[in-house]
């Protein structure tokens, strides 16, 4: 199997895993209440807002929670793999 399949297959994985943790929480889509008050501070305090439409006419305000919850995710993936990192260190060790 090459590195890319590998690879490809572990993100898949650990977006299961983050789905899976969503969904235990509660979460669906940009609802977390939290990142929705940290982007509306965001916004606010940069006194910017977002005046685009994507092709659903979903309003710009939720295009901004969307970028905001994919940063989230790239987060969790970037975290979950520095842990397992971390674990096979140690576990050589």
């Amino acid at each position: 199997m090459e590195p890319e399949q590998v690879q490809n297959i572990m993100d898949s994985m650990i977006k299961k895993l983050y789905d899976m943790e969503l969904e235990e929480l509660g979460r669906s889509g940009w609802q977390d209440e939290k990142l929705l008050s940290e982007v509306r501070k965001l916004l606010e305090n940069n006194k910017a807002s977002i005046q685009v439409e994507d092709k659903t006419g979903r309003e710009g305000v939720d295009l901004a929670f969307a970028i905001a919850e994919i940063g989230e995710e790239i987060g969790f993936t970037q975290g979950f793999k520095c842990a397992f990192q971390l674990f096979m260190e140690c576990k050589r060790e």
